[in-house]
């Protein structure tokens, strides 16, 4: 496996990443928990140090393996996980990339994957207007100064 630096970080990944959505077991039809633990097990085995997730992926249930897989071992793993769909408060999905809704999005993400920070926090395909306006920044940079996000 070859691995590069992560931006201006200072954390080097792995060049081959694992993309999670499918794991989640929804968008991709159902699939079987052990099988998906397997894969990111083996996955780290050959090498893959980058692991990319969204809360949405199965509604929490991509970043839930995750965590099961590397709670214990969290320190070999760069996780980086995505926020801005709302699936808590209704049955329908609404773009809410809102202050308060990405604090709640981000805990909720934490807790799924058993860890105090992720190493990539990213907004789940942003409105231009959002990012215009430039506030969203401001809520990217306190979770970053608060260390829950790097």
């Amino acid at each position: 496996m070859k691995y590069r630096a992560f931006g201006k970080t200072g954390l080097e990944v792995s060049e081959v990443g694992f993309g999670a959505w499918a794991i989640g077991g929804t968008s991709y039809g159902l699939t079987e928990d052990r099988i998906s633990v397997q894969a990111l097990k083996k996955a780290l085995d050959l090498g893959v140090t980058f692991f990319d997730t969204a809360d949405v992926y199965g509604n929490g249930h991509s970043e839930e393996l995750i965590g099961k897989t590397f709670g214990k071992i969290r320190k070999e793993v760069v996780i980086a996980t995505k926020g801005g769909w709302d699936f808590y408060h209704s049955k329908e999905r609404a773009k809410d990339m809102g202050d308060t809704y990405l604090k709640e999005a981000l805990h909720k993400s934490l807790k799924r994957l058993k860890t105090d920070h992720v190493d990539l926090y990213q907004l789940h395909n942003p409105d231009l207007k959002t990012i215009r306006e430039g506030k969203i920044f401001r809520t990217l940079e306190a979770f970053k100064k608060e260390g829950k996000a790097r």
